[in-house]
């Protein structure tokens, strides 16, 4: 990354935020099993983050719609419609927000499947659609 991009950003995250931000390099120099699992991971933990901030009434959707906006189309681009709609339901719907119980994926021909990880996600995401 260089410097000017990295500065642009703090800027930019500056103006939004109102505070100093700090930017981090990261690279990710992995196969595709592994940056998938890399990525549903941090999208995980973003939404947690996310929902914590809820609980002590801050909301900060004007700043993650966007990015979430953003994340969605570039999962479409690189995996397609089916796997973004996987992946958001495994985002958003697999944990039951009353019983915090792991759903079942219902898949098109009605067939059940459990995803308690980011790998069982990837397992199906190979062997159907890629």
């Amino acid at each position: 990354m260089s410097e000017n991009y990295k500065e642009d950003i703090q800027k930019l995250f500056s103006l939004i935020l109102g505070s100093k931000v700090n930017t981090v390099e990261k690279r990710v120099d992995i196969g595709e099993k592994d940056l998938f699992v890399f990525c549903v991971q941090q999208l995980e933990e973003c939404l947690k983050k996310e929902d914590q901030l809820e609980m002590v009434g801050i909301n900060i959707d004007v700043i993650t719609d966007p990015l979430w906006f953003v994340i969605e189309n570039l999962c479409v681009a690189f995996y397609g419609h089916k796997v973004t709609d996987l992946v958001m339901w495994y985002l958003y719907e697999r944990i039951d927000v009353d019983t915090q119980e792991i759903m079942a994926y219902i898949a098109d021909d009605e067939k059940r499947y459990m995803f308690s990880s980011p790998e069982d996600l990837w397992a199906y995401v190979k062997y159907k659609f890629l």
